[in-house]
């Protein structure tokens, strides 16, 4: 079977909304809403929300600070979100697709109402639903930078609007050295009473001690990345006993340095499958990284890295994780 055969009716469950934007889009807002860009020139304001070579994770945090600030409106989240899924359809064949944010980074400091922050972006994604064979949902993200009482504002929120499109919550940013995961515990097993699914970034570039750390305090339904589970046989073990699914971002991975190159990549595709550990293939950061669902799959297959069934097998699992439920 040809590959572009398999590659149909795809589903993405790992995709931030900052860097799913065009360029153009974010160009047209930032001067719509008088925001004063770095640049001034168009094709030099690219290069400020596209990478294309290798990254430190310091310096790729900073590309979404400018696009946060960009999208912080909710007419600009709206058409943000409406962007990102119309665009996954038409250039990857995305029918299932889960976007996140965090909607406090959204809302310029207070400046604008956090509800409607996110309502502005369950409206793009019931646009777009409207306009293509497309179904979305909104995953809220808490911070790593944020305070206590941040973070429960945004765990809060995701179940207030929970029969509106949010399906989920998840904690993202970088390594903050006071930053405390139990703090989350509660607001957590709340959220998942409340039917909303969890996820968490961790073991991306870090160790497989934050991914344990994730599993036995938030006990979450799938980790983003995860990568580094793999330095630990128990970790693996453990994760396929609870079928906790990992939301693997290859060029991501990639471009910030989490794997030092593909054949590692290849070697952690192979341990997660040795180990029966389930795994989706995702963009992560698609117009950021230049790349999309179809596009990852594409090179790891091109690379020998997954087979026609494995990558069958990958989309199966994909459209079984996702929090959306009427996928």
């Amino acid at each position: 079977m040809d590959i572009d055969n398999i590659l149909t009716n795809l589903v993405d469950l790992h995709t931030h909304l900052s860097t799913s934007t065009t360029p153009h889009l974010l160009w047209e807002l930032a001067h719509s809403q008088g925001i004063r860009l770095p640049e001034k020139d168009y094709w030099k304001f690219i290069e400020l929300v596209r990478i294309d070579k290798k990254s430190t994770v310091d310096e790729y945090h900073k590309f979404f600070d400018l696009i946060q600030i960009i999208q912080s409106s909710p007419f600009a989240v709206e058409q943000s979100t409406y962007n990102a899924m119309s665009l996954s359809y038409r250039k990857s064949n995305i029918n299932i697709q889960e976007l996140r944010m965090n909607p406090l980074r959204r809302n310029k400091e207070g400046l604008y109402d956090v509800d409607r922050i996110i309502f502005g972006a369950l409206i793009g994604i019931k646009r777009a639903q409207m306009e293509y064979p497309v179904v979305g949902g909104m995953i809220l993200e808490a911070d790593t930078r944020f305070e206590k009482f941040q973070n429960e504002i945004i765990i809060e929120k995701a179940i207030k609007y929970s029969n509106d499109g949010v399906i989920g919550i998840d904690v993202s940013g970088p390594y903050q050295e006071n930053f405390n995961l139990k703090d989350l515990q509660e607001p957590y097993k709340e959220a998942k009473k409340q039917g909303l699914g969890l996820t968490v970034h961790a073991g991306e570039t870090s160790s497989a001690k934050e991914v344990w750390e994730a599993l036995e305090v938030l006990n979450p339904d799938r980790i983003g990345h995860g990568i580094k589970s793999v330095e630990d046989k128990e970790l693996l073990k453990e994760l396929s006993k609870r079928g906790v699914v990992l939301e693997v971002c290859p060029t991501s991975n990639y471009l910030i340095q989490a794997v030092s190159s593909w054949d590692e990549f290849k070697s952690v595709i192979k341990t997660l499958k040795q180990y029966n550990v389930k795994f989706t293939i995702n963009a992560d950061n698609p117009v950021l990284l230049t790349t999309n669902a179809k596009q990852e799959f594409k090179k790891l297959y091109e690379k020998k890295i997954m087979g026609l069934e494995d990558i069958k097998e990958a989309i199966e699992v994909s459209k079984t994780a996702t929090f959306i439920k009427q996928a």
